[in-house]
């Protein structure tokens, strides 16, 4: 591969194994037990497991910046979300906060625009914060728009197949039905997403 400044071969080991582990809890058994050496966890997904990684005396951990934060994308050019009212509707009815505490367990920090705090194009103008009945307003114009008939607004959602994603999916769909808006929860692994 390469040589370090003595002139002996670089790396100085023989292999590196690389395994897939979907469940977080897993991965810090893992680490805890010696059988992995390293692993890496989303905040996202995996905060809880985070936080019991970082009890553990014999373990360092590192975290990047809380500038990365769970995010729904709307396909905008197909009904229900070709309608602004739609989309305002669905980012309207996120509690952002309460799915931090719930989710994260304090380990991250709401979003308060589409970008984090650290990149040059964050900016909170015109990011649709929490509010019940502004949501239940774009749902009822978001019903109008997609035409006579409609008497709901329903989506699915891909979360990946892991145990904590799938939670994340349960609880945003809980705050969007709050509103009275239905989300699937689909259960599609990461790679397909």
């Amino acid at each position: 591969w390469r040589k370090d400044a003595k002139g002996a071969k670089l790396p100085y080991l023989d292999k590196l194994v690389f395994t897939t582990t979907k469940d977080a809890a897993t991965r810090v058994n893992a680490l805890k037990a010696g059988t992995t050496d390293l692993s890496w966890f989303t905040g996202a997904s995996e905060a809880n497991a985070i936080l019991r990684t970082q009890k553990i005396k014999t373990l360092k951990t590192t975290l990047s910046d809380g500038d990365f934060y769970p995010q729904l994308w709307f396909v905008e050019n197909k009904a229900p979300f070709n309608k602004l009212s739609c989309r305002q509707a669905v980012s309207a009815a996120i509690d952002r906060a309460t799915y931090t505490t719930k989710r994260s367990s304090g380990l991250l920090k709401p979003m308060t625009s589409i970008l984090g705090a650290s990149n040059l194009g964050a900016t909170t103008e015109n990011f649709i914060t929490y509010n019940a009945n502004k949501a239940r307003e774009y749902l009822k114009t978001c019903l109008t728009d997609l035409g006579p008939g409609t008497t709901q607004l329903e989506f699915s959602a891909p979360w990946d197949t892991a145990p904590d994603a799938q939670k994340n999916g349960t609880e945003l769909a809980a705050q969007l039905a709050a509103v009275g808006i239905k989300m699937n929860v689909l259960s599609v692994e990461t790679s397909t997403i």
